[in-house]
């Protein structure tokens, strides 16, 4: 892959971006490598923090972009990443909205949202999608205050995976985890840490006026991504299911993972996860409404719990028994807030669910379902 962007260098040369092309490995037979340039200029939003841990100027770099990734600066010595990306997709037809949505200096204006710098069209069928560096945010074990835990929640209600959300801080000088970690780390504890989401490769368009109740989708696309936070709103053999509510429910199991071990600091927490992730997706909290919870919870936190030390650990247990993070409440707060508890399924749901972990009577079901569009 090296080769095709050796091929596209003097063209993206010509239209301001210099790739970060320096001499190759003369053990792989390589002309030119990927190399960490030898200077990145500072920048405000959306460009991120750029932090060199060695000394080094210009070196090769530990480990190469993914096949359509290519690392570059713009003439301003700000660190770009493109992307490669058909021109005839969603995630083009994304890329161009976010471009267009707001001012190139209102970051504001997409918070949440790593938008792109630029798309540079080709006379064939793919783009150069030019978007600011940012850095991975690595395993969400490192976060070791509440603090910390508080700024994630209230950057990362927009996607359900982790591994889709970046954050505006990285170092060009190594990619093992642990040296990233340790530079994230002292970063974290700042009031400017953001995370955004990047990645739109199976990204839907849906118009402005859907209805984030009512929005239906033809079941199979649930099965799309990783489907490690998917909650069971298919697991029937529905032949729909609202996206909207699906994409919270994700993100709601990802924080009660990640986070329940916050409860007792932040016993607000249990209710939101409940209604995050029930089974009766009418009561589902919509996205904003998700989000408007998570301040509620903010404004109620004192500086001396956001200075608590918190360890942070997956416990896949809590996604199968919500007992295990209400019991770290206190008896009076679970009394007040059993309203936002998730109901027990009924025993005819746990019947079916057994019943469809045989094969022919899970398509029986599906069949069913989709003549008599229940």
């Amino acid at each position: 892959m090296i080769d095709f962007w050796m091929g596209w260098e003097a063209w993206l040369a010509a239209r301001g971006f210099t790739l970060s092309l320096g001499e190759g490995s003369p053990e792989e037979h390589l002309d030119k490598d990927w190399c960490t340039p030898a200077f990145t200029a500072p920048a405000c939003l959306p460009y991120a923090y750029c932090i060199r841990t060695e000394a080094k100027s210009w070196h090769p770099l530990f480990s190469r972009p993914a096949t359509k990734i290519g690392w570059a600066q713009d003439s301003r010595y700000r660190d770009i990443v493109f992307k490669l990306t058909n021109t005839d997709s969603e995630e083009y037809q994304i890329y161009q909205h976010l471009l267009h949505l707001a001012e190139p200096s209102d970051y504001h204006g997409c918070s949440g949202v790593l938008r792109p710098v630029a798309i540079l069209d080709t006379p064939y069928n793919f783009s150069f999608v030019a978007m600011p560096k940012w850095g991975t945010i690595c395993s969400l074990t490192r976060l070791t205050s509440v603090a910390e835990v508080v700024q994630f929640l209230r950057c990362t209600s927009k996607d359900i995976h982790q591994s889709n959300m970046l954050i505006n801080c990285y170092t060009p000088d190594t990619h093992v985890a642990d040296d990233i970690g340790k530079v994230l780390a002292k970063f974290r504890t700042t009031e400017d840490v953001h995370y955004n989401l990047f990645d739109f490769n199976i990204s839907l368009r849906l118009p402005m006026d859907t209805s984030l109740k009512k929005c239906r989708r033809p079941a199979h696309e649930a099965s799309w991504g990783s489907p490690i936070y998917h909650p069971p709103d298919v697991a029937l053999g529905e032949c729909e299911y609202n996206p909207f509510a699906f994409d919270v429910a994700c993100l709601g199991n990802l924080y009660r993972v990640y986070f329940s071990s916050a409860v007792p600091a932040m016993p607000l927490l249990a209710p939101l996860f409940d209604r995050m992730t029930t089974h009766v997706i009418s009561e589902r909290f919509t996205a904003p409404e998700a989000a408007d919870f998570i301040d509620f919870i903010l404004a109620q936190v004192s500086q001396a719990t956001l200075d608590k030390s918190l360890t942070v650990y997956p416990e896949w247990e809590c996604g199968a028994d919500t007992d295990i993070y209400w019991s770290r409440t206190t008896p009076e707060f679970s009394a007040r807030w059993k309203q936002y508890r998730t109901p027990k399924r009924s025993w005819f749901v746990g019947v079916l669910d057994r019943i469809t972990d045989l094969p022919i009577a899970w398509r029986l079901l599906c069949s069913i379902r989709y003549k008599l569009r229940i």
